[in-house]
């Protein structure tokens, strides 16, 4: 399954332009970027109701705070965004130290889905969108003989179980299904699951064989 099938379904989905088809994971510039990736992220955790509960929704509160603080940190532009870019900010590296989030700008594709908080690190080059991403979660880098910082690319309809580490130059194609506690330092294969330390492929299915929020197949109700 390619990892930018999605692409071609966000026709489907809502009015789109040219720009969205050419990367799912871009920095998320316009207004209409941001609504998109809030409504994405509502979907993956399958939520009914409009805005997140104060003491049941904090990897949501989370999410909605990392896509703003996204948008105005990509659109500095004027007095009044530099001022929000700061306030946004904040407001997000709060939540992220009392949650033990450590996630980057501009690498979290839409509709991800963050089953629970404590400590998930991520220093990837990219996710893809779709994925489900477990408690404990270590997306890291390795430094490269000439310093280079080596991170991880992790493709679509992925899931990620809790304790996994990823890191080093690698990537994981789509549909991958990552076991818990698996250490992952090599590609991994499309519509694969991995397990072990270090990781292995277990079995030719991955993420389509089993009911997870990140399956293509769940996807295309959105």
């Amino acid at each position: 399954m390619p990892t930018d099938e999605l692409c071609a379904l966000q026709p489907f989905f809502v009015p789109i332009n040219s720009s969205h088809l050419t990367s799912f994971v871009q920095m998320i510039n316009p207004r209409f970027d941001l609504e998109f990736y809030l409504a994405a992220d509502k979907f993956a955790p399958s939520k009914t109701y409009t805005s997140p509960e104060m003491l049941d929704d904090e990897a949501w509160q989370y999410q909605i705070l990392l896509r703003t603080d996204e948008y105005y940190n990509n659109n500095p532009i004027s007095f009044t965004n530099r001022r929000l870019k700061r306030f946004h900010h904040f407001r997000k590296r709060r939540l992220a130290v009392a949650l033990g989030f450590d996630i980057r700008h501009n690498i979290f594709g839409a509709d991800q889905r963050i089953n629970h908080f404590v400590n998930i690190l991520m220093r990837t080059h990219e996710l893809v969108c779709s994925c489900g991403i477990h408690q404990r979660v270590n997306i890291g880098a390795n430094n490269s003989s000439d310093l280079k910082v080596l991170v991880p690319t992790i493709g679509s309809y992925g899931w990620i179980g809790p304790g996994a580490k990823l890191f080093s130059q690698i990537t994981t194609a789509s549909g991958v299904f990552v076991g818990a506690n698996a250490a992952v330092s090599r590609g991994v294969p499309e519509n694969s699951t991995v397990v072990g330390i270090p990781a292995r492929i277990a079995s030719d299915r991955g993420t389509e064989s089993v009911e997870v929020d990140a399956s293509l197949h769940k996807i295309r109700k959105f």
